[in-house]
């Protein structure tokens, strides 16, 4: 007799774990392979058993379903600023005859990869609305208590009414799970796309969507670790507007916004082709830093492409305008082992460009480190008297 309880015993607990896929269509657990999903069924003892007794129960939910979807948003109308965050949005009645045909299908009996991916849909849109999470679990206490009252108005015709009451309370449970899963992914999301802004932001230009000097600093130690371990060289070149304080002070910032990101467009198209990253280091300053330059002639012929680029007419208020670039270029290991020096050299190559008559391009030699310091002590030297 002991062996025999015992072995009724293993019986039981074996109907108390999800079988899969019985042959018929009565009710049934249909989720083979999502372990995530079957851990929580197992968890709240949710059986096939279970979903047959609900099941049964569905004629009475086809009956009552307006007043049990009512109770599920019983509670937005008792608080303002849910209701209204509810009724500004024209996908609400939507929302009621979603929720009505969910809950019917929910007494199927049946639970499957649809039924979950449908439970997911609707949480993740009144997610989307702005319904907070607290506000579903007094949705579901809501919606609990209106089925519970059903069931015992009708416990003469339901024998199993105790059994059934608890086979909702553990439905609506996973139900539940659901929900705070999909809510939490969404916050998830939410939040990795917040930081990647964040960081985009912090590492763009605004108004051209480049690289902006702190990433192009980033860039340059990152260029020159790589290329001192293999022995290689790059190139820094940095290009300045000839003329753009002529644009922006006739035509203003907006013509003067307008036409720099234009000329971050023609920059970009004359580095096709060759491993470059642009940046912009504010006004009409950028910096390009061409890597793989195994001779002198690749970085001459990217700064050629992006001189007669930026000199061709631009097209505003229906006037062409004329400007030009002076670029500057200096090569790493050449003319300098750090970021501070290739780009202090590559300016003082393009201020020669523009002492000498602008609209071209220099490689930086030491004669021009000297002329540049003679600048700036002069510029100086004017500066105090």
């Amino acid at each position: 007799m002991q062996k025999s309880s015992n072995a009724s015993k293993e019986n039981s607990a074996a109907c108390c774990q999800p079988s899969i896929s019985p042959a018929d269509d009565s009710a049934r657990i249909l989720i083979e392979g999502n372990t995530e999903v079957i851990a929580q069924m197992n968890m709240i003892n949710l059986t096939e058993e279970d979903l047959q007794l609900i099941a049964a129960f569905r004629p009475v939910i086809e009956t009552e379903i307006e007043q049990i979807t009512s109770s599920f948003y019983e509670s937005i109308l008792h608080v303002d600023s849910l209701k209204q965050i509810v009724m500004e949005h024209t996908t609400a009645e939507r929302l009621r005859q979603t929720l009505m045909n969910h809950l019917i299908e929910m007494f199927d009996g049946r639970i499957d990869p649809a039924f979950i991916e449908k439970r997911l849909k609707i949480a993740m849109v009144h997610q989307k609305i702005g319904l907070p999470p607290k506000w579903y679990m007094g949705s579901f206490q809501n919606l609990l208590g209106t089925l519970m009252r059903m069931i015992d108005d009708r416990k003469d015709d339901y024998p199993d009414s105790k059994k059934l009451a608890q086979a909702i309370t553990k439905l609506l449970s996973f139900e539940q799970q659901l929900v705070l899963e999909a809510y939490e992914d969404q916050i998830r999301m939410l939040e990795h796309r917040a930081k990647s802004m964040m960081e985009y932001q912090a590492f763009h230009d605004d108004l051209t969507g480049l690289p902006n000097r702190r990433k192009l600093h980033q860039a340059l130690q990152e260029a020159i670790v790589n290329n001192s371990d293999q022995d290689t060289r790059f190139a820094v070149l940095v290009l300045d507007i000839d003329c753009f304080k002529m644009i922006n002070d006739s035509l203003g910032h907006m013509y003067g916004d307008h036409f720099l990101q234009e000329v971050s467009d023609r920059i970009k198209k004359s580095a096709e082709g060759f491993d470059v990253m642009i940046a912009r280091m504010g006004g009409d300053e950028f910096a390009l830093i061409c890597q793989n330059v195994e001779d002198d002639h690749e970085f001459s012929t990217l700064a050629d492409r992006v001189v007669k680029e930026i000199e061709i007419p631009y097209r505003l208020q229906g006037k062409d305008y004329y400007v030009s670039a002076s670029i500057g270029v200096a090569v790493y290991p050449d003319h300098g082992c750090s970021e501070e020096q290739l780009l202090k050299n590559a300016d003082a190559a393009m201020y020669g460009v523009k002492k000498n008559g602008k609209n071209g391009f220099q490689l930086f030699t030491n004669e021009l480190d000297d002329q540049v310091l003679m600048r700036i002590e002069l510029e100086r030297d004017l500066r105090k008297r």
